[in-house]
């Protein structure tokens, strides 16, 4: 955290640069997370604008009949004052701030509802690339927000403070250590794009009944819980942070160490 205030200081020269380079590393990353979920089997957009040369979209991917729209922001967490009153207005500030999870979500709603207009639409990706997307009426498009640091609770549930609309889907929203975890499981369960994306849908579609702090205890209580898709839909879910983790299990078993892991029921 030091370091990166110290780089980040307006005062120094090259912190634009930084902050810049930064956030395209971040985007990159996330990009081949992304392509080591979906493979050749997704066609992959960046830097995609409505019109040429117009404000930037970070990702847009097309799997099959979705259409994923992903906002990646590189902002670092803003620490909390003592005073709840002004704590809760500084976090708040910062969600809905255009380098905030909210501000992030409001741009990808943005491309969503010039999309969903058309039945066919022509984009532009870095900047002046043309390409088309055809039959949208037939496609579900979901909007994700994806974090470089780590925002627990507010981030795995943000109708907790998120503005929307009604008829609006929330995000998905995910930190880059939680995204190559979530790789690491998927792989390990043997799963592939469309189990991710119905993981997704999933996950947009239940997201105001978790409650949870960790994205990643979501996704193991959805693959390894067969309860979990139907009590959700009758009372909120609820992940405790203290129990066994998978991830666990996956990480000493690579090591040779025994881990106690309970004998779930898999709903894959």
């Amino acid at each position: 955290n030091h370091i990166t205030e110290a780089l980040e200081n307006p005062q120094n020269k090259f912190s634009d640069k930084y902050k810049k380079v930064k956030a395209e590393i971040v985007e990159k990353q996330f990009l081949d997370y992304f392509k080591r979920v979906f493979g050749d089997g997704a066609v992959y957009h960046t830097s995609v604008c409505e019109e040429r040369g117009t404000k930037e979209h970070d990702i847009l991917i097309e799997f099959h009949d979705y259409i994923l729209i992903a906002e990646v922001k590189a902002s670092k967490v803003r620490e909390p004052f003592f005073n709840p009153q002004k704590a809760y207005k500084r976090i708040t500030d910062h969600f809905r701030s255009d380098s905030g999870i909210g501000g992030a979500y409001a741009q990808a709603i943005t491309l969503k509802r010039i999309i969903e207009k058309q039945q066919d639409i022509v984009l532009y990706e870095n900047k002046n690339n043309k390409f088309q997307i055809q039959d949208i009426s037939q496609k579900i498009i979901l909007p994700l927000v994806l974090t470089l640091n780590q925002f627990g609770g507010l981030a795995v549930n943000t109708s907790l403070i998120l503005e929307k609309d009604a008829d609006e889907p929330y995000p998905w929203v995910c930190n880059w250590h939680d995204f190559e975890n979530i790789i690491v499981i998927l792989e390990y369960l043997h799963k592939r794009g469309q189990d991710f994306i119905d993981y997704l849908v999933w996950r947009v579609e239940n997201h105001a009944n978790i409650l949870s702090s960790d994205e990643l205890d979501v996704l193991e209580g959805y693959f390894m819980d067969s309860r979990l898709k139907e009590s959700i839909k009758s009372s909120a879910a609820f992940f405790p942070p203290n129990g066994p983790s998978l991830i666990d299990k996956i990480y000493f078993e690579k090591h040779g160490i025994p881990y106690d892991y309970p004998n779930t029921q898999n709903s894959g």
